[in-house]
């Protein structure tokens, strides 16, 4: 029975041993970000990817009973077992909840690596000598006087994306890159694309300064372990420089983000951002915080950064430029002039509504061939570990593969008619069982079905 009278119980999460207390009519979902317990949540909470099952192991009675959500995502075995959604599940008594390794986030494969572009060495901020004292410059203002003449002068560049934290420590006297540091971004846990978070966001302001306390302690996190590398100090950071999609920039400034929710879909404002460093406790308190201009909602300065790294906007040729990321940028143009637009990508790499998809983490399976004769698959592995799940690039062979060795048509229709052990039909849908249930490592087969094609 959900008992809806009594204010609060202990819940505890497995494997981690996490624990709290919580008022009755809190969600699972909601428990576990709390608690720093990472439970995939593509969808931010609103019940359409399914990926953030748990498994009740103790004081399931006590919950509140399976929505139609539920109902439809498990069959009555799952549920009997206490298989539940943690967005739809809410606490009404003690309970102790197993998080499957499944749908626990990882950690993502990052990737820093790209080209250097040559550019002018011009920083704003700078050191000059005079009258004794070493002064530093903000342009042609004086933000702070060091004691020596060899005292660091640093700079700390930040791509804000929506899965992946990068940030790039500078010596500003002679450009070099002294350490790169990435992370995953820490607002994964309130939805993993833009929508998501605008979502949660306009839950109230409580929930939008969640957003911004997470991404900036991110960011804190990150320019620590940048400095840690390069045995350097934060408070040597005079110059922090950010871009970012629309929603990212307006969640880092703790900016309204209702505009963004709604047609025609307008930032709150457009230009450039010159802060003090003090204001997010970055850096040096004397320092400052530069955020790029945006181009439009869905048009960040992610996009800006791009084009001034790529010298788009003084090409003399027609040129084409795509920033593939959870929101992917196109900018078509020339030194003539240039559009520009985005759409939603991540739930490609993320694997969103695919039933047994996952992003780029430890045993996603990345890569697949299939013998053409026996059509058994032969996999690749993040990690080389036993597979969890598919991620973009496996799905992206997956679908290669089963197209090549005729499992599926050039429409994607999957062929019933082939007798094989691996193609079947479960709950009136065709699938290919990728991975067996012995071989993988949730547990269960790991499938494409028609539906995911």
């Amino acid at each position: 029975m959900f008992h809806e009278l009594s204010p609060s119980s202990e819940v505890v999460f497995q494997p981690d041993g996490r624990r709290g207390r919580f008022r009755h009519g809190t969600t699972v979902l909601d428990a576990a970000r709390e608690l720093g317990v990472d439970i995939n949540s593509i969808c931010g909470g609103a019940a359409s990817c399914g990926k953030c099952v748990v498994k009740v192991i103790q004081g399931g009675e006590a919950l509140s009973p399976p929505t139609p959500e539920e109902e439809e995502r498990f069959d009555g075995d799952a549920l009997r077992e206490g298989f539940r959604l943690a967005c739809r599940c809410r606490i009404g008594g003690d309970a102790v909840i197993l998080v499957p390794r499944e749908s626990r986030t990882g950690t993502q494969r990052l990737q820093t690596e790209g080209k250097d572009t040559p550019v002018e060495f011009d920083p704003v901020v700078s050191k000059r000598l005079i009258d004794g004292a070493i002064e530093v410059l903000h342009g042609e203002e004086v933000i702070d006087v060091l004691q020596s003449v060899d005292a660091p002068l640093l700079g700390f560049a930040v791509d804000v994306g929506s899965t992946k934290l990068a940030g790039y420590l500078m010596d500003l006297t002679d450009g070099s890159v002294l350490a790169v540091e990435t992370s995953m971004n820490p607002q994964i846990p309130f939805g993993e694309d833009i929508i998501s978070r605008l979502t949660y966001a306009l839950k109230g302001e409580s929930s939008r300064e969640a957003l911004h306390g997470s991404l900036v302690e991110g960011v804190r996190q990150l320019l620590a372990g940048a400095c840690s590398k390069a045995g350097r100090r934060p408070e040597d950071v005079y110059e922090t420089v950010f871009v970012g999609n629309t929603v990212m920039q307006h969640l880092l400034l703790d900016l309204d983000v209702e505009p963004l929710s709604r047609n025609p879909f307008m930032p709150l404002r457009l230009g450039h951002r010159d802060i003090e460093s003090s204001t997010m406790g970055l850096g040096s308190p004397k320092g400052r915080i530069h955020v790029l201009p945006l181009i439009a909602g869905f048009v960040g300065a992610d996009c800006v950064a791009a084009t001034l790294a790529t010298q788009l906007h003084r090409s003399e040729e027609l040129c084409f430029l795509i920033d593939i990321g959870t929101n992917t940028e196109i900018v078509v143009g020339s030194r003539e002039g240039m559009v520009a637009c985005s759409c939603a990508s991540g739930p490609t790499f993320e694997g969103a509504h695919i039933r047994h998809g996952m992003r780029a983490a430890s045993g996603a399976i990345e890569g697949a061939w299939i013998d053409p004769g026996s059509l058994e698959p032969s996999l690749k592995t993040i990690d080389d570990a036993r597979p969890l799940g598919i991620c973009g690039s496996g799905l992206i062979d997956l679908l290669s593969e089963m197209l090549r060795t005729g499992i599926i048509d050039t429409s994607g229709r999957m062929l019933t008619d082939v007798d094989h052990p691996r193609i079947r039909r479960k709950g009136g849908v065709s699938e290919y069982v990728v991975a067996w249930a012995g071989d993988s490592g949730t547990g269960e087969d790991i499938v494409v079905s028609q539906l995911d094609i």
